[in-house]
């Protein structure tokens, strides 16, 4: 029963580091739709993976084992399911002793890290590329670092957050009224400013630094326009 114990706790390391190791590696044999299975059905996978590593935990071929098992009860193929077998197989071989009951989990994890986690990633293809923390199984966009499930709006009219809908601070705002483009350029500048404290004082009804359409030129338009100093309009 401890022997039991023991591999089913080495078993079960191994396939939950496998979810903290996704943003480790480079390209490898998950297909794009293995990784979209993957994505989209992790909790069912490792679960199948669990059942498959302690089904052949005592088989002489652990690693072609695990492999065909995976095979057999998933949707994955056989070159990622390829990459489970190669992954237990390597805790095995290299952290029998770093593991409980003779170790702890802490140095477990450090061992799977060291031997074994960056060679899953590599073999099933599972990336960062945009290096925002969220790999490929379950980033949208991984090209880009503002996207990933529960991102922050950027107001740039794109689904930063990856629910499949824009909303929120997501939303490109309209574009307003430009107060403070006195010369019409398109931006709010220096030429502007210059313009304005030219005209500070004007009760005139045509003053050309009214920045608010009050017919003069005060205070209230000097704060309104550094308020907008420096942006550019549509």
């Amino acid at each position: 029963m401890a022997t039991f114990v023991f591999m089913k706790n080495l078993v079960l390391l191994a396939l939950f580091g496998f979810v903290f190791s996704f943003n480790m590696s480079s390209q490898g044999n998950c297909s794009d739709e293995d990784l979209d299975f993957l994505g989209n059905n992790i909790d069912a996978v490792l679960q199948t993976a669990q059942d498959c590593g302690l089904g052949c935990l005592f088989d002489a071929d652990l690693e072609g084992c695990v492999t065909t098992c995976i095979i057999e009860n998933s949707e994955l193929t056989p070159d990622c399911s390829a990459c489970f077998g190669e992954q237990v197989s390597c805790l095995v071989a290299n952290c029998l002793t770093q593991c409980p009951p003779f170790g702890t989990e802490a140095t477990c994890g450090d061992c799977l890290a060291e031997f074994c986690l960056a060679d899953f990633d590599t073999c099933a293809g599972i990336v960062d590329i945009d290096d925002d923390g969220v790999t490929n199984l379950f980033d949208c966009d991984d090209s880009n670092n503002t996207v990933f499930p529960d991102a922050p709006g950027t107001f740039e009219g794109i689904d930063n957050n990856c629910d499949g809908e824009i909303t929120g601070d997501e939303i490109l705002p309209e574009p307003g009224p430009c107060f403070g483009d006195l010369d019409n350029d398109g931006a709010i500048s220096v030429l502007d400013l210059g313009i304005l404290l030219g005209d500070f004082g004007c009760l005139n009804i045509d003053c050309p630094g009214d920045v608010d359409g009050l017919g003069n030129t005060n205070i209230d338009d000097v704060s309104i326009f550094l308020a907008s100093f420096g942006a550019e309009c549509d």
